[in-house]
């Protein structure tokens, strides 16, 4: 007997408005030994902004199923993902694994590798390393969307950039660049909330010889970099850096601060976005300059 009948995808997976996503099938074979299907679906969902993923946007572009005798036999989909700290979508695949007598069906996510992935929220591109790896839990019926990075990130703006602050009359910071800084556990997951939060293992240069510049005048890290998250739905990505107070004698002035780039959640854009920077007192050679600035 030949039907022509519509599924469900599973509830953790489904459209912005919380409604299920349900894919037409174009035949299914129903026999003595059960259902027996095979589905290969494109585009079910073409926008991020019309999927979610325990409030992540993501996108459908396939989807495959292999069902006999009334059990998924394996299969799998690909599309994209809005993980949280970027505006553009991540590319990923999912395969089926059977479940047994004494476990149940796997999903197991993978990303998509590409070249370069915007990090607007604190001016960043980033570059992931094949080790990255993005998956989904069921924890209590909540749906719990993660992601752990690795790779190297590169960060700066200048008076030219289009992507710099917004001059709100009070940038004190014309400028700032970071070279080439690995990163390791850069994690991206819900809380009890609901809500993203973001932790990291570690950040380091690149090359140990590197400078970054702020205002024109050059730094190195100091430290190791992380993110706090913040009350108010804000993240805070701090920096430790050292500097000379002189942008042509590197024998001159030397000092440190801390650097703080804010990001707030938008629950509309459902992701993070830049709010201010923060620059700290300034300590020079003993002396503790009271300059505390925010862009």
């Amino acid at each position: 007997m030949l039907v022509k009948p519509t599924l469900s995808l599973p509830n953790y997976l489904k459209r912005s408005d919380e409604t299920a996503i349900k894919v037409d099938i174009s035949s299914i074979v129903l026999d003595g030994e059960g259902l027996w299907s095979k589905v290969a679906v494109q585009n079910i969902i073409d926008k991020l902004d019309d999927g979610s993923l325990g409030g992540w946007g993501f996108s459908i572009t396939q989807l495959d199923l292999d069902i006999r005798k009334s059990e998924l036999h394996g299969g799998g989909m690909s599309g994209a993902v809005n993980i949280p700290i970027t505006e553009v979508g991540i590319g990923f695949s999912a395969t089926y694994v059977p479940g047994t007598q004494n476990s149940d069906m796997e999903v197991k996510f993978g990303i998509v590798l590409q070249d370069k992935i915007d990090v607007d929220m604190i001016f960043a591109s980033a570059s992931l390393h094949e080790s990255s790896t993005f998956g989904v839990t069921i924890e209590e019926n909540k749906v719990k969307p993660n992601a752990l990075l690795h790779g190297s990130i590169s960060i700066g703006w200048d008076k030219k950039s289009s992507k710099k602050p917004e001059d709100n009359n009070n940038n004190n910071v014309s400028s700032f660049s970071l070279p080439s800084i690995n990163f390791q556990g850069f994690s991206i997951f819900n809380n009890n909330a609901d809500l993203p939060q973001l932790n990291i293992q570690a950040m380091e240069l690149a090359n140990i010889n590197q400078q970054g510049k702020l205002a024109g005048f050059p730094i190195k890290l100091s430290g190791n970099p992380g993110f706090t998250n913040n009350d108010n739905n804000e993240i805070g990505f701090n920096l430790g850096l050292m500097f000379t107070l002189s942008k042509n004698n590197p024998n001159g002035l030397k000092g440190s601060t801390d650097f703080t780039i804010f990001a707030k959640y938008n629950p509309q854009k459902r992701r993070f976005v830049y709010d201010r920077t923060n620059l700290n007192c300034i300590s020079i050679e003993n002396l503790d300059i009271a300059v505390s600035m925010e862009i």
